[in-house]
């Protein structure tokens, strides 16, 4: 039995650049030691079965495949999410007894002030506050006419359950009325 030597001299340097070329997601070709051989692959270089991939996993030349419901409004979607947070609905509860600086913000929470600053500008992206910078002091104010859109939002679907709801109670008294009758 022979032995086999696997210091990086003996490997060509192309089987090292075709490894680590970034575009390269396949085998790496074997060295030319290793294709010259009949040596079991267990014995070739470990160098020559390499298998690198430096590729995004996302391909920009394939468009990526998005959902959206219809008549979907993006704005509101972002008031939405802004309001799923307790913290940022405490803040919009706050503003709504008047304007506040951020530190103001602030101080019922156990935050950093970098975190209320991502908060703030969650709901200023949202459109639910705007805010001013004047020197160092940034102040937040409610902005009435997006928390309207929001409940003409709530109030078209309370109005679309509501009637639903009523069609049933009628469907439900008639099917109750019948069945008194035919028990008569």
């Amino acid at each position: 039995m022979r032995s086999v030597d696997f210091s990086i001299q003996q490997l060509p340097a192309e089987a090292f650049n075709h490894a680590r070329d970034p575009t390269n997601c396949g085998l790496a070709e074997p060295s030319r030691r290793a294709r010259d051989t009949s040596e079991p692959r267990y014995l070739q270089p470990p160098h020559s079965r390499i298998r690198h991939c430096r590729r995004p996993l996302t391909n920009p030349a394939i468009p990526a495949i998005l959902k959206h419901m219809l008549n979907q409004d993006v704005q509101l979607d972002l008031m939405f999410r802004a309001l799923a947070d307790s913290s940022r609905r405490s803040m919009l509860r706050d503003l709504g007894s008047g304007p506040r600086t951020v530190s103001e913000l602030a101080r019922p929470f156990s935050m950093s002030l970098a975190g209320v600053v991502q908060h703030v500008q969650i709901l200023e992206s949202s459109g639910l506050i705007s805010s001013t910078k004047v020197g160092r002091t940034r102040t937040c104010r409610l902005n009435h006419g997006a928390l309207s859109t929001v409940e003409k939002w709530i109030v078209e679907r309370q109005s679309n359950v509501e009637r639903q709801l009523d069609r049933l109670g009628e469907l439900l008294d008639s099917s109750i009325n019948e069945h008194n009758r035919r028990e008569i």
